[in-house]
């Protein structure tokens, strides 16, 4: 079992989030409401490292949370997946 847990960046705009992940280069998304945007991190974060596992490619180490700089417009929360959970449920 692949179980990742990594940390996520959302931010307000305009009454939606936007969600970034520090860690990984091109991974993001948004939603319409805080609840929206968790899910959404959830499936792009297991998309994305899915893909990478597919491709043997690297998959970035997750930084200490504590290390994570946070703008003061951010909320900051972990966001965890089970790749292989994931792929289950997309067959």
């Amino acid at each position: 079992m692949a179980v990742y847990i990594y940390s996520a960046l959302l931010v307000s705009e305009e009454g939606k989030y936007n969600v970034s992940f520090p860690d990984l280069k091109d991974c993001y998304t948004c939603g319409d409401d805080i609840q929206d945007s968790l899910k959404m991190a959830r499936d792009a974060l297991a998309g994305y490292l899915t893909r990478q596992e597919d491709r043997h490619l690297e998959i970035p180490e997750a930084t200490n949370p504590m290390g994570i700089l946070v703008p003061d417009n951010a909320i900051h929360t972990l966001i965890d997946v089970d790749t292989d959970a994931y792929r289950r449920m997309r067959k």
